[in-house]
This record gives structure tokens, sequence and C-alpha cells, in this order.
């Protein structure tokens, strides 16, 4: 199961997940982040665009958001962005992701953040 292929993998610094056709799958990435607890650099690509959560990933400091379709992404994950990552996150990058201006205020309330693309 796709949980089960990230046990045993607490030192993992990277990950590039692109979940095609498999979206459902997005929902589990609260999950995985119980398993990767020094993931730095997270990369999503194809992903649910309402998903309201990525989880608790403690070490993140980059997330990347690609879309295969122009798409928005729900405000209830920017608020759950915002209240897990505001003290750490310190790189935001969306390929073919709007920006609704309800969502702009969360981002903002990322503190550390050095770039934003």
């Amino acid at each position: 199961n796709f949980v089960h292929m990230f046990h045993n993998k607490e030192n993992l610094c990277r990950l590039l997940l692109n979940f095609g056709r498999a979206l459902k799958r997005t929902y589990q990435l609260p999950q995985v982040s119980d398993h990767c607890a020094q993931l730095e650099h997270l990369t999503l690509e194809n992903f649910d665009l309402n998903l309201p959560d990525i989880g608790e990933f403690r070490s993140l400091k980059s997330l990347r958001m690609i879309s295969r379709w122009i798409g928005e992404v729900n405000s209830v994950f920017y608020r759950s962005l915002a209240k897990r990552y505001a003290d750490h996150l310190e790189q935001l990058q969306f390929l073919s992701i709007r920006i609704g201006a309800a969502q702009v205020h969360h981002i903002l309330a990322l503190k550390r953040i050095k770039a934003l693309e």
C-alpha cells in the first residue's frame, strides 16, 4: 500500500510525488508525514486540488505544488499550511495553480518564507 512504502524512511530528505491518476492517494499525505520526520523538500505533482492538509512534516522547508491543469487549491489547505508551517517553511512554489484573494493572507502568515514563486 502507498503509506507502507514510507515506513522506515525517517532519514528521507527530498520527495517528489506525482499522483497521476491516483489522486485519492493525495489524502494519505498526513499518514506519510508520520514516517518522514526529516523530510525538508516536498514536491506534489498532479495532486487533488481539494486536498485539505498535507500533514505534519516537522522538518519541511520547501514545498512545490505542480498541477497538470490550471486550478485553485481550496482555502482550507492554505489555512492548514499557515497553521502548521508558519515558523519553518522557507520556500513555496506553485506551477499552474492560481491563488485566490481569500488565500493570500494565509500565505503571508508564513513568517519564514524566503522564496515564493
